[in-house]
């Protein structure tokens, strides 16, 4: 189901906006300008694998440089498997290096959180204050990291979208030439 949001208010508005196609299943979220390069779609495997393990939810991960301009996590092992502890908006002094991106798995009890929650930051509905919720009531919320060979491309603005195009090329440019 693809939702188009009249107003920006977050992930956490355009999840309440698909409500009535949710019913009482978990759903997958993910953001229609970011694109993931992955051979044979592994990182989706992993993130089902995650959350088949009964889970709150699934989220997906990346390692940055530079994390001020996303949401990030804080994980530990716990068990031989990670596990999220914190979930946090975009902070001038990010507590990781890993940043949440736009592709999570969730239990239909979200869907109550989030119409419960309110707004947060800039006004919006934030599916990141959700994820913490979840966290802080005792649920178990697991990670799926993109590997180094994954390639994530952004397309939500004209500049981003050539780039995302060039980067797209010259990768499977090169993945020809082995």
């Amino acid at each position: 189901m693809f939702v188009n949001q009249s107003e920006l208010k977050s992930f956490g508005h355009a999840v309440l906006m698909a409500k009535p196609f949710i019913g009482g299943s978990s759903f997958m979220v993910c953001a229609g300008d970011i694109y993931i390069v992955s051979h044979g779609n592994n990182f989706l495997r992993r993130m089902d694998e995650a959350f088949s393990k009964g889970v709150a939810a699934a989220i997906l991960l990346q390692k940055v440089k530079d994390p001020r301009q996303y949401r990030v996590a804080v994980i530990k092992k716990s068990d031989g498997k990670y596990d999220m502890i914190k979930v946090v908006e975009k902070l001038e002094r990010p507590l990781s290096n890993l940043a949440i991106m736009p592709f999570c798995m969730f239990t239909p009890e979200t869907i109550e959180i989030l119409e419960n929650f309110g707004f947060g930051v800039g006004d919006e509905i934030q599916l990141t204050n959700t994820t913490q919720k979840l966290i802080e009531g005792g649920h178990e919320v697991i990670e799926a990291l993109l590997e180094d060979d994954e390639l994530r491309l952004d397309i939500y603005t004209p500049e981003t979208y050539w780039k995302a195009v060039k980067t797209f090329h010259e990768h499977f440019k090169m993945i020809k030439n082995e």
